[in-house]
């Protein structure tokens, strides 16, 4: 058996190489032109030549030359001269390299085969998993010379013109490398962390640990929210690689990722905390967007709702906590004082008291006339713990000087209103009356009808406190006073004339000390009656001994104000029992004062009294 496989080898060694047929010519320094002529003959081929090739052909031959290797001799010749031979269908012709493609007349679909011929030939190849811009530029180097290579992007397709065997060769590369970046789709689906959080945080791995320039490295992510997976595409090896990442990444966590805080406010209210928290989230930066916390309010139970990581939402509680710390608290008594101008300055002169002008500031002049040198405090009553003791004398002096205007008819007051006023919100009081003015009046068959207009008349207080430390606090003031003018007698009885004076200030007071703003004046009717005694008295003939006059009194309105610091809701209490100890002080305070300064001024008349001599028959 053995000796039959030898013998049957042999054989046919020898039937392949006899199968070639061998040419007897000898190819050395004969001329092209001629052995272009050589292979017409041995091929049977009519050969077009358009241009004349000069040279000759130097080969070296020590075997036998086979028919088959002529044509390539030729081919290789041709070249080193810039030409080619291409199949003209019945005929062989001779071409420049350069114009290949464009006599080439051989077409080959992607799924036609490549034959065996010598002739160049063009061949469509469809590329399915590789840019063909990509390949292009690698397989250029493998191309005969003046072989041809165009790219169409639309069906990813290369159209080569070049001898058969070469394009051979090509096509069984592209395939190579078709295999190697063979893309796959791989679903992997998040079972415990965020979907966002993994996506962003495996984009960052596939940019680090693949160069995306390769393409067999080059993989696509996308996230699909409906299956909680990511899909990755790209060559097996990568996305076996980045899935493997995935589900490192995709364990239990050891504390939730996203937990949902209520915060109910004791102090603030929710709407307010709630717009400055979204402008905090807003400003800040997060390397992940789907670790932004979710904040929302309800009025109702006047709390937040945090939704979000576990670290964020104890920050953000933090800041709700600082922000709902309870807060400052200002009680301000306002004292609003009508004062005759007039009237104050007779007092002045009549006691002998400087500052008879009390609008604005000049109060504080007349009240400088009552200091009390000493005055025993009510028993049970401590003021040095809230309000210190220049304070507290100014204070008393003021309220001794509004009161000794008023007993003696020199002023009268309008309003003691008191207001509780949270740190830095602005409250208002409003004292006075609405008024019809006279709009219109229309005369007509069915009578006269008149149109009125109510407006408001008095006195507007808007003050906005700012505690600055807990014996200070910063008050902004203003103050409105509409009245009408009365000395426009003409428009007074049909459409009189309103008048508005404002005042706006902002002063820095001591926590319980007054302040006194001024500068609203008003003009006021006065009626006067002056008779002479007992005549004056007699019914019916005593008005003949009566003198009236009217006339305008202006009037100067003033404005105590006096704030205290509330630093817990539980301390109110225990200020209005010190304001109600306050008012006991301001009695005995007052009653030593004008006992004093009555007499001061029985002592002064005593003293200025001229001394009579006495007449005789007249006495004393």
């Amino acid at each position: 058996m053995r000796y039959i496989k030898i013998l049957f080898l042999a054989l046919f060694l020898s039937v392949s190489i006899y199968a070639k047929e061998v040419v007897n010519v000898n190819l050395d320094n004969i001329e092209i032109s001629k052995l272009i002529e050589l292979v017409s003959k041995i091929y049977h081929k009519n050969v077009l030549m358009p241009y004349t090739i000069r040279g000759k052909v130097k080969f070296i031959s020590n075997s036998p030359i086979y028919k088959d290797k002529i044509y390539d001799i030729l081919l290789d010749i041709l070249a080193t001269k810039g030409y080619t031979i291409v199949d003209g269908g019945s005929y062989l012709k001779v071409v420049r390299l350069s114009s290949i493609a464009r006599e080439n007349r051989k077409f080959l679909k992607p799924n036609e085969s490549v034959k065996d011929v010598k002739t160049p030939i063009t061949k469509q190849i469809v590329v399915k998993n590789i840019d063909v811009n990509v390949l292009a530029s690698k397989i250029r180097p493998l191309m005969s010379l003046g072989a041809r290579l165009i790219t169409i992007k639309d069906n990813n397709t290369l159209l080569i013109t070049d001898y058969p065997s070469n394009i051979l060769k090509i096509e069984k590369v592209i395939r190579e490398l078709e295999k190697n970046v063979e893309k796959v789709v791989e679903i992997v689906e998040v079972k415990n962390a965020k979907l966002q959080t993994i996506y962003s945080e495996i984009s960052q791995i596939a940019r680090d640990i693949l160069d995306q320039r390769i393409v067999n490295q080059k993989v696509k992510l996308m996230m699909d929210k409906s299956l909680k997976s990511i899909i990755l595409i790209g060559s097996k090896s990568a996305v076996s690689k980045l899935k493997k990442e995935i589900q490192k990444l995709d364990k239990p966590p050891k504390t939730p990722l996203e937990i949902t805080k209520i915060v109910t406010l004791k102090n603030s209210e929710a709407k307010s905390v709630y717009a400055t928290l979204t402008q905090i989230v807003a400003k800040r930066k997060y390397k992940d967007i789907s670790l932004k916390p979710s904040i929302s309010y309800n009025e109702e139970i006047n709390g937040l709702i945090l939704i979000g990581h576990p670290d964020i939402v104890k920050s953000l509680e933090t800041i709700i906590n600082e922000l709902d710390k309870e807060k400052y608290q200002v009680y301000v008594q306002a004292k609003i004082v009508e004062i005759s101008e007039s009237k104050a300055k007779d007092i002045g002169m009549k006691y002998g008291l400087g500052g008879g002008a009390t609008s604005g500031s000049t109060l504080f002049t007349f009240a400088g006339n009552f200091g009390a040198s000493a005055i025993q405090l009510p028993s049970g009553v401590s003021l040095s713990n809230v309000i210190d003791t220049s304070s507290l004398k100014t204070n008393l002096a003021i309220g001794a000087a509004i009161s000794f205007l008023q007993s003696n008819g020199a002023s009268k007051t309008i309003s003691e209103p008191t207001i509780l006023c949270i740190n830095n919100k602005e409250s208002s009081i409003y004292v006075g009356k609405t008024k019809s003015f006279l709009t219109g009046q229309t005369t007509n068959a069915n009578g006269t009808s008149v149109t009125y207009k109510r407006e408001d008349v008095g006195l507007t207080l808007k003050v906005k406190p700012r505690v600055a430390s807990n014996d200070k606090v910063t008050l902004q003031v203003k103050s409105i006073l509409e009245n009408v003018d009365k000395t426009d007698t003409e428009a007074l009885a049909t459409q009189p004339t309103t008048t508005k004076q404002e005042v706006s200030t902002e002063v820095i007071v001591k926590n319980g000390e007054s302040i006194v703003i001024g500068g609203l004046l008003e003009n006021k009717t006065s009626n006067q009656v002056t008779s002479l005694p007992l005549l004056g008295d007699i019914p019916v003939i005593g008005n003949l001994f009566k003198n009236r006059s009217n006339g305008l009194e202006q009037k100067d309105i003033v404005i105590i104000l006096t704030p205290y610091i509330i630093e817990k809701s539980s301390s109110l209490s225990k200020l209005q029992k010190f304001i109600s100890d306050i008012a006991k002080l301001q009695e005995i305070y007052n009653q030593a004062v004008f006992k004093a300064i009555k007499k001061k001024k029985e002592k002064e008349e005593k003293r200025d009294k001229p001394n009579f001599m006495p007449i005789d028959g007249i006495d004393e």
